[in-house]
């Protein structure tokens, strides 16, 4: 049996714990208290920004979590948000909101049944619709993405 010489077992205590230092825990501590600030804020104002497409509101009056996102070329915008209401009616909601508009809409067939997904055309855009089942801290939730696209 041969032994190597110099070599033991010792733990590099540095590596091994990802203890943050006071200092950082407080910048991640305001960080996250920006952010829900900014959340709220979102929430309570409830509505889409001026320089994103208007085409398709939200339609639920007890929106929460909502997000915006976009590409800085504006050619891709994505809204997000999710409501208490039952799947099946958010989607029949946007289902008669957009048929009356005329916009061309059809519904797709992937994804499980209980979820919708659709995707259509507008004048100046083409959007993909969805709402499926999510769990938040208010329980289970219907969550809406609305993507326009160029």
């Amino acid at each position: 049996m041969a032994m190597v010489a110099g070599c033991s077992e010792k733990k590099n205590e540095a590596t091994d714990t990802m203890a943050l230092s006071k200092s950082d825990a407080k910048k991640l501590d305001d960080y996250f208290a920006k952010e829900k600030e900014a959340q709220e804020k979102r929430d309570k104002e409830a509505k889409i920004p001026e320089d994103y497409p208007q085409e398709l509101p939200l339609l639920v009056d007890d929106a929460f979590d909502i997000y915006y996102n976009n590409n800085d070329a504006g050619t891709s915008f994505q809204i997000s948000f999710s409501t208490m209401q039952k799947i099946a009616d958010v989607g029949q909601l946007y289902n008669d909101y957009i048929t009356k508009k005329g916009f061309d809409y059809k519904e797709d067939d992937h994804g499980p049944a209980s979820n919708i997904y659709a995707k259509g055309e507008m004048p100046d855009w083409k959007f993909k619709l969805s709402v499926i089942l999510v769990t938040t801290d208010k329980g289970d939730a219907s969550r809406v993405d609305i993507e326009y696209f160029k």
